[in-house]
């Protein structure tokens, strides 16, 4: 697989999972003027430490952009202890190897709902 190839499933498990709150994907476009959008960078590297040497240039991308975004990583190539987000390609199903990357999607798009899940408000009794 390659950093495009792993973006197809990105792409797709987004799609999948959040377009009931309006969410558009489109990939490789000229950034214009929207509401609100998250770049995504996607990488996927097979040789182990490669993620270590390529996550810091992926963070300064996304910085020169002058809008919110966020490296997705999967494949062989991160550090122990590392996250990463692949979600499986049949289902495209959240489950708990994504739940880092929905939260970060929901805090950066304002999902509060997301990030609450089923707990209560807390209320004084």
């Amino acid at each position: 697989m390659t950093g495009k190839g792993y973006a197809n499933p990105i792409a797709a498990y987004v799609a999948k999972n959040h377009q009931k709150k309006g969410v558009a994907v489109n990939q490789e476009i000229s950034i214009g003027k929207h509401n609100q959008a998250l770049a995504i960078e996607c990488n996927y590297p097979q040789t182990h430490g490669a993620v270590d040497e390529k996550i810091p240039y992926a963070l300064n991308d996304i910085a020169a952009l002058r809008m919110p975004g966020c490296v997705a990583y999967a494949g062989t190539g991160f550090s122990e202890g590392s996250t990463c987000c692949l979600p499986d390609s049949a289902e495209l199903a959240a489950r708990p190897e994504t739940r880092e990357w929905d939260h970060a999607l929901a805090v950066e798009l304002r999902w509060w709902d997301v990030l609450i899940g089923d707990k209560r408000p807390f209320a004084l009794t």
